[in-house]
């Protein structure tokens, strides 16, 4: 069991505070509808509660709470300052799980070229630490996806930039960059994040085709 110390509970507060105006995405149709808008800080302590149920320590845990507080609400200014204060291990895990963040002298680059990067550097170069939080940042967003196109169908692909072909190809390839790594992720446990993730993948794709 993890502890539960002071620095863990820095960082909920301070994840908290970076996400507080921000909400999950809506389509328009949502909005119109005027259905509940749902705090971004659901996904942050579902991820959170994933690593830690999977065998997550402490700087995974903080790392899987912050995960998108560098992409999301600070960039590269951000993460120097969340090295700081949570050590440079945690700063890498938050740096791997960043797909819209560009490498020292590259530009950030459109969204298809990102998450080409994204997924080449799962497949060859990620950290288990990272693995381990990314497995669980895409089961909970794939099952939010999946819940909601039970509920409301295709359009809420209008949600993503990437459209819904787009969308589909990401979570696929990420579930394949992930598995060529399986053999990397610490536990048994934390494998069958895979499969998790997979039947969710599945069905994604199968909703879509209906």
């Amino acid at each position: 069991m993890i502890p539960l110390s002071s620095r863990f509970r820095d960082a909920v507060t301070r994840g908290l505070f970076l996400h507080r105006r921000q909400k999950r995405k809506k389509t328009k149709e949502e909005r119109a509808r005027g259905d509940t808008e749902v705090p971004y800080a659901a996904h942050l302590f579902s991820v959170a509660a994933l690593a830690m149920e999977h065998g997550a320590d402490e700087d995974e845990t903080i790392a899987a709470f912050l995960h998108d507080a560098v992409e999301d609400q600070g960039g590269e200014e951000l993460l120097v300052e969340l090295e700081e204060i949570y050590g440079p291990r945690v700063a890498m895990i938050i740096r791997g799980c960043s797909d819209s963040l560009a490498a020292p002298g590259e530009e950030r680059g459109e969204w298809r070229a990102r998450k080409d990067r994204f997924i080449e550097f799962i497949r060859n170069e990620a950290d288990s630490s990272v693995l381990l939080v990314v497995a669980c940042d895409k089961i909970h967003n794939a099952r939010s996806v999946v819940t909601d196109l039970a509920r409301f169908g295709t359009q809420i692909f209008t949600r993503f930039s990437s459209g819904q072909e787009g969308t589909l190809w990401y979570y696929r390839a990420t579930l394949n960059a992930l598995r060529s790594r399986e053999a990397d992720m610490r536990t048994g446990l934390q494998r069958l994040l895979l499969d998790d993730l997979e039947r969710i993948v599945d069905r994604m794709e199968r909703f879509s085709a209906e």
